[in-house]
């Protein structure tokens, strides 16, 4: 006969109730869209505590499946813009929030959203994310969260490994183009892991929860937009050399790039992942200009 204690016990019921919603709602959980909903009501406080919340804030979550973790954000009194794709979960969710007045859906795929629209709900309080990312869809949200430059901290949930792609400090061999992305515009920190057994259904992978502060850069880049279109393009290749990769994406001659590299303080036989944020913001808005 299996043990269980107490914490056990009450995360078998809940994946029970869950259960019993999913039928009710007659939804089949769909693997594409990352529906593995957290069946721990102790990880959902945790992820919102994370995010210390008031009444000052307004949180948009994308992804909030059956509301637990848009409950809590909802008792700490924040404005709540949760973004829903799927119409069984958005019909669930207005039925279930009816009675907030902080509650606001948008049925709609984060991806088509327009910035203006979200602000729309802000007000004049401090507008911050948090969400339990699909697996598939994460890097993707990663990078346009990064872009957007709407919220002054995050608190994600994602596969471990994802995550832990996302804390390498930019200058390392491991560094990849998203963890430039992230840490352009954020301090990450891990929370905590989350095991596969929070979840129904329960996934294939383990999770991670990360906090990401926004930082306050020593400099930033001239154009943003150019500045992350670089950082993919001069990254994606990132064993080969760096003024190889800038050689065949911008077509400048090795003389004109070996002066920029100069300027930045850059090694002439540096690779892409060898640079810090702040050499490789220097290293975009130098390009910028030359390509003026």
């Amino acid at each position: 006969m299996t043990s269980y204690n107490f914490g056990d016990t009450i995360l078998i019921m809940r994946k029970t109730e869950l259960k019993r919603i999913i039928k009710e709602i007659g939804l089949v959980p769909k693997k594409h869209r990352g529906q593995n909903f957290l069946a721990s009501e102790a990880i959902a406080e945790r992820i919102v505590n994370a995010a210390s919340l008031s009444e000052k804030d307004c949180v948009v979550e994308v992804g909030p499946g059956l509301g637990v973790v848009t409950e809590k954000i909802l008792n700490k009194g924040a404005e709540v813009i949760a973004i829903e794709i799927d119409k069984r979960l958005s019909s669930y969710l207005r039925k279930r929030f009816l009675t907030f007045k902080n509650f606001h859906l948008i049925e709609d795929d984060f991806f088509r959203l327009d910035k203006k629209k979200l602000l729309s709900y802000k007000g004049k309080k401090t507008m911050k994310f948090i969400s339990n990312l699909p697996y598939r869809g994460a890097k993707k949200i990663v990078r346009k969260l990064s872009r957007m430059n709407t919220f002054i901290s995050i608190v994600i949930t994602l596969q471990k490994e994802v995550a832990d792609v996302l804390l390498v400090e930019p200058g390392k061999s491991a560094s990849s183009s998203l963890a430039y992305f992230v840490h352009y515009r954020f301090k990450p920190v891990k929370l905590f892991d989350i095991p596969l057994n929070f979840f129904y259904p329960m996934p294939t992978v383990n999770s991670s929860t990360i906090f990401l502060p926004t930082r306050r850069p020593q400099m930033k880049a001239s154009d943003e937009d150019f500045f992350f279109r670089t950082l993919d393009l001069l990254l994606k290749p990132k064993r080969k050399k760096l003024k190889n990769n800038i050689k065949s994406t911008f077509n400048i001659s090795y003389n004109k790039i070996e002066e920029i590299l100069e300027k930045c303080s850059i090694e002439n036989n540096s690779r892409p992942t060898d640079l810090t944020i702040e050499e490789i913001i220097n290293l975009s808005n130098l390009l910028k200009e030359q390509i003026l």
